[in-house]
């Protein structure tokens, strides 16, 4: 059984409460490009979960997403920062449920989540850990439910998206990235672990690094590009995937 490698820059460079912080909910978050790009990543994820859904949120960081988005408090969030848990624990603990990699079991949760959400993890470990996750995923599903992960789309434009995704937060990911994805690459490796993806959509256009210029403009120019290429082209890949 593989243990998730991560550097130090994940356990400890990292602020507490680093994600939950920078996902914006005031007016300035309008003109705010990370925020927005968390933002819409969240609520096209959201759009796959039904109230009821029991989450696991896997790389929950620091909890934003079961506790902004996610209705069921039965569901649970791992991460492998103390950090992050912590601060997830203590601001968002009433929807939720949050572990530390070390302490959370998947063998204990045969069969029980309807949806597990795994954003912004497989491009930052190696294949084989990817597949290890995969097959644990798989165990912790119940028979009709879905495994919904992002990952950047490294195809368009690879060398500038990976310069933007470092520069407009505070903190450099560049160094960060083990596996670069395209939807060829995730989709065969889904399959070598006998998952079947069902969708993926390539969601967030370059319209929102305009978000500093023009605000809300800016994800109304997003919306309509998706609209308009039906999800076909953007940076992000998301891939709803089951048994």
């Amino acid at each position: 059984m593989l243990k998730l490698i991560m550097s130090s820059f994940w356990k400890n460079e990292v602020p507490k409460g680093y994600y939950d912080t920078s996902i914006l909910f005031d007016k300035n978050s309008k003109r705010n490009i990370q925020s927005n790009w968390h933002k819409k990543t969240f609520s096209v994820v959201n759009s796959y979960i039904k109230d009821d859904d029991i989450v696991l949120d896997f790389a929950c960081g620091s909890g934003t997403f079961l506790g902004k988005y996610v209705k069921n408090s039965n569901s649970i969030g791992v991460d492998i920062s103390r950090n992050q848990i912590n601060y997830a624990s203590e601001k968002y603990g009433n929807f939720g449920s949050f572990f530390y990699l070390e302490n959370f079991s998947f063998e204990e949760y045969e069969n029980h989540f309807d949806k597990i959400t795994c954003l912004g993890l497989f491009e930052f470990i190696t294949s084989e850990e990817a597949e290890d996750y995969l097959e644990k995923f798989k165990y912790c599903l119940k028979e009709d439910g879905r495994l919904i992960l992002t990952t950047p789309n490294f195809v368009i434009f690879m060398n500038i998206i990976e310069f933007i995704l470092s520069k407009f937060g505070k903190l450099d990911y560049s160094n960060q990235y083990k596996v670069k994805y395209n939807s060829n690459f995730l989709n065969s490796t889904v399959k070598k672990n006998g998952l079947f993806v069902c969708k993926i959509e390539k969601i967030i256009s370059s319209f929102i690094f305009l978000s500093l210029l023009i605000g809300k403009t800016a994800l109304k120019l997003d919306k309509l590009y998706g609209k308009l290429f039906n999800n076909k082209f953007g940076l992000l890949i998301l891939a709803e995937i089951k048994k």
